[in-house]
């Protein structure tokens, strides 16, 4: 996946970052072998964003 450039990565507004998360993700499902629609994408985005929990961070002994 290629990285934005930190200047233009601090001008970007949401609804562009979503449309490059989604473009990103097409990409990659395409190189897959798996073809979705936008839509499909991200309805996928969604769910596992409702369904995230971050780890828990271990310490070390």
């Amino acid at each position: 996946m290629k990285q934005l450039p930190k200047s233009k990565f601090n001008s970007l507004n949401k609804k562009d970052l979503k449309e490059n998360a989604i473009n990103s993700l097409r990409d990659s499902f395409a190189f897959e072998g798996f073809e979705f629609s936008d839509t499909e994408i991200a309805e996928m985005v969604e769910e596992a964003r409702a369904n995230y929990k971050p780890s828990k961070t271990v310490k070390p002994s």
